[in-house]
């Protein structure tokens, strides 16, 4: 049986630790709607606003340990229920709301100046009306940017940070995001099933395809 090179080894060994390190760092949950004692149903009477708050989630599974859930303006609805089941949120109504918002506070900021990073948002059944959303987030001094997507229809949206734009006149600090907020219109029915931040998609793939090469450089030097 041929065995490598002490050296190959030990460069091996070196980068497929960074593929470890870059994969667990290659995603931060902001929400995959598995925890939460969301399960609320409205027979609207005279409009308004309706909100949900829910604190102590697991910091694992919800961004910062907090969601808020928001309704904005439904007047003329007869109805809104809204529930998580089975790792997705459940949105209901017999009309789509003027905006349905979720937010996401923490303590712990988040970088998200990486040249390739970008927010992933999974959605399941959007009923029969394409979906429009927003996206935007905070640093700690307040400075703002969002950015908008048209036309959402299912599957996986990926927002790269580099399609956002400023909101304020304040210079937004990338690198110390303490907020996010997604709005949703058009649709009176939304499954989400999934919201994440990725710094750098590119790099756990390219030190895979480091891994390989170097493989097969050794193999080739006995």
């Amino acid at each position: 049986m041929k065995r490598f090179s002490a050296n190959c080894i030990w460069v091996v060994l070196v980068v497929s630790v960074g593929v470890q390190t870059s994969a667990g760092y290659a995603e931060i949950i902001i929400d995959d709607f598995t925890v939460g004692p969301t399960n609320r149903h409205w027979d609207i009477v005279n409009g308004g606003n309706l909100h949900i708050q829910e604190l102590g989630l697991p910091e694992a599974n919800v961004w910062g340990g907090g969601r808020n859930i928001h309704v904005e303006n439904v007047n003329g609805h007869e109805y809104v229920d809204i529930e998580i089941d089975s790792g997705t949120l459940v949105y209901s109504a017999n009309l789509p709301p003027e905006e349905l918002g979720l937010s996401y506070r923490s303590s712990m900021p988040i970088d998200i100046s990486g040249e390739n990073s970008a927010f992933a948002i999974s959605f399941g059944d959007l009923g029969s009306n394409a979906l429009r959303i927003s996206l935007g987030v905070r640093d700690d001094q307040g400075a703002g940017q969002f950015a908008w997507v048209t036309g959402v229809e299912n599957s996986t949206v990926v927002v790269p940070t580099s399609a956002f734009d400023s909101i304020n006149d304040y210079e937004l600090d990338p690198s110390s995001i303490t907020l996010i907020a997604l709005g949703l219109y058009g649709s009176p029915y939304v499954e989400v099933e999934r919201i994440a931040f990725i710094p750098e998609p590119s790099n756990s793939r390219l030190l895979t395809i480091a891994v390989a090469v170097i493989i097969v450089s050794c193999r080739r030097r006995r």
